[in-house]
């Protein structure tokens, strides 16, 4: 388990990363899509714009940052939890995919084992709908 000021460290450092790597934001001087205001880009529904957007593809391939959150996660999961209790972890779309598959591999170095599962927005519409 992680001292409080490694703790503290590691999530400043993933902080950081995320901040500057990750999330794209609009320079408002910008036109990014022809039709649409400048400095926004498409948002989530018809007629929404949206000024940033996380960029997930970052966080989820960069090793270091994988074995830095994995690590504050292994030692969250032990201040809350019995070592020898069973759990599954579960995430959202397409990203939490690799985080869920590194975290499993961190954990199992120490003697841990969990089950995943990752949750789609809505079903595929096409082959066996999964």
């Amino acid at each position: 388990m992680l001292t409080k000021q490694d703790e503290q460290e590691l999530r400043s450092i993933l902080h950081s990363y995320i901040d500057k790597h990750c999330i794209f934001r609009c320079d408002p001087n910008v036109q990014y899509v022809p039709g649409i205001p400048r400095g926004t880009i498409p948002g989530a529904g018809p007629g929404k714009y949206s000024t940033w957007q996380f960029y997930l593809r970052r966080l989820t391939q960069n090793g270091d940052f994988m074995s830095a959150a994995s690590m504050l996660f292994y030692s969250e999961f032990l201040r809350r939890n019995e070592p020898k209790e069973d759990f599954q972890v579960a995430g959202l779309e397409t990203s939490s995919i690799p985080m869920i598959s590194f975290m499993q591999g961190h954990l199992r170095q120490h003697g841990y084992f969990f089950d995943s599962f990752s949750v789609r927005k809505e079903r595929k519409g096409y082959g066996i709908f999964n």
